[in-house]
């Protein structure tokens, strides 16, 4: 997952995130800590872009996505916590989507 420098900023710069789900409400939870518990998810950050690995948290909460999202209204509660609700998405179409997109076409083109 891509957070953009903005929602960094208002996390406070974490090194670490703890995730959290509600599988009622369908939001993820976003919650930065300073402390190296077990279960803490690294940010890893370049020049202009921080990512967190979340793999293992999709599998273990049930959550299926086949393709990029992107949220439309994540915000920081007063605890700190970014809440990122899945009832608010966005598909998010890449290159790599559209050049196979293309490749489909032409495949059927040529039948």
């Amino acid at each position: 997952m891509f957070l953009n420098a903005k929602v960094i900023a208002a996390l406070g710069h974490p090194e670490r995130v703890i995730l959290f789900f509600d599988h009622h409400k369908l939001v993820i939870g976003v919650k930065p800590t300073y402390n190296p518990v077990p279960h803490a998810i690294r940010v890893r950050s370049s020049r202009h872009q921080h990512m967190i690995t979340i793999t293992e948290f999709l599998e273990k909460n049930d959550i299926d996505l086949d393709y990029s999202i992107r949220f439309l209204e994540p915000y920081v509660e007063e605890d700190g916590t970014l809440i990122l609700d899945l009832n608010r998405t966005v598909r998010v179409v890449g290159s790599r989507t559209i050049a196979r997109q293309r490749k489909e076409a032409a495949a059927r083109a040529r039948k």
